[in-house]
């Protein structure tokens, strides 16, 4: 019991550093240059990209956790292909998107979801191992739910940045149970395929459909 509170507390260790991180990466260039949408979502998705490649590494070295299906099927083939092409539909053809549209887009349904799954459908997930498996989804679901609470910095500036009016509360409480609704089904995901990749492409179709 106590090993397994340590475990969960180590994690909400490491998810609270990376979201001081990145704001604290975002504070420090924003005061010398204006924040703007476009340098938000560099900015944002390249510390996301840089924590993405350590913690691919991290796995493929330690082989801590399923990365990619053991035996790749059709219907993975099938999944993969059906995700890039509404993505690729989405990012070129549907209603002429903007650079605006297209840097959100990539950031939204591709860089987010790859650094989200491999930080909690990959590193969380095993961490959690010893825990009962029901256990396991609803931890995973929660800590999914609670982590984007994070992500207030960018709320505040967006309401701000586009003089919007709004209850932050009742949006970021709204922000967490959206979160882990979807953190239910990503760790359902999880548990059912047994590796990470397969739920990166349905996150990346989630934040798509939600763009």
């Amino acid at each position: 019991m106590k090993e397994r509170t340590i475990r969960l507390l180590r994690i909400i260790l490491v998810l609270t550093v990376l979201h001081i991180m990145r704001i604290a990466l975002k504070f420090f260039i924003f005061r010398m240059i204006p924040q703007t949408i476009i340098l938000n979502n560099l900015i944002s998705g390249g510390y996301m990209l840089i924590m993405s490649v350590l913690m691919y590494h991290l796995a493929a070295r330690r082989q801590r956790w399923p990365l990619f299906p053991e035996k790749w099927n059709a219907g993975c083939y099938l999944i993969s292909a059906l995700v890039l092409i509404i993505f690729l539909s989405t990012l070129f053809f549907i209603n002429e998107p903007t650079i605006l549209e297209q840097t959100s887009l990539i950031y939204g349904a591709v860089v987010t979801p790859l650094f989200e799954e491999l930080l909690f459908r990959g590193y969380v997930w095993s961490e959690l191992k010893g825990f009962n498996h029901g256990l396991i989804i609803v931890i995973n679901a929660v800590l999914f739910g609670l982590w984007h609470l994070g992500y207030v910095d960018t709320v505040i500036w967006r309401l701000n940045f586009f003089a919007v009016s709004g209850n932050l509360l009742q949006i970021m409480f709204f922000k967490m149970l959206t979160g882990m609704l979807i953190g239910l089904v990503l760790a359902g995901l999880r548990s059912r395929y047994q590796n990470v990749y397969i739920v990166f492409l349905f996150h990346c179709l989630i934040n798509i459909i939600g763009s």
